[in-house]
């Protein structure tokens, strides 16, 4: 009879169970509320640097090259990076400057002459966009 008795309560408590847990639907009130300020989104352009010039002279073993530029209108400018391709479209080199920067300066082995160098200017911005001017034309000596 222990048995029987057994069997039936675990009937009885499994029964009970599904019951419970399918009786009714939960019930929740929410009644905290959070206001919420209104976000404006500009456009926002980043402009490259204008005006680009450059001026090259050959010693018997040097190329010395020197750009200058018109700022970017941008605000938030964080520097200039100065990148240096090669005729074939490669990155050769890239030179990095400050923000209120309108000069380069570099030397270099008169080989690079022959390279058909041109260089771009690029405005860096503290928030990370960027804007490249069009390349130079070929720098020679």
């Amino acid at each position: 009879m222990n048995a029987l008795r057994r069997r039936a309560l675990l009937i009885l408590i499994a029964t009970a169970t599904v019951i419970g847990l399918t009786a009714g639907t939960a019930q929740a009130a929410f009644t905290d509320r959070a206001t919420m300020t209104t976000l404006t989104v500009g456009s926002l352009t980043v402009t490259a640097p204008t005006s680009i010039q450059v001026n090259s002279s050959c010693t018997t073993t040097d190329l010395n090259v020197t750009l200058t530029w018109k700022t970017s209108t941008t605000a938030k400018v964080s520097g200039y990076d100065i990148t240096a391709y090669t005729s074939s479209g490669q990155v050769l080199e890239t030179f990095s400057t400050g923000a209120t920067a309108t000069s380069y300066s570099v030397s270099a082995s008169k080989a690079y002459a022959s390279y058909g160098l041109r260089v771009t200017v690029t405005t860096q911005t503290s928030y990370g966009w960027t804007a490249e001017s069009p390349k130079s034309g070929a720098i020679t000596c």
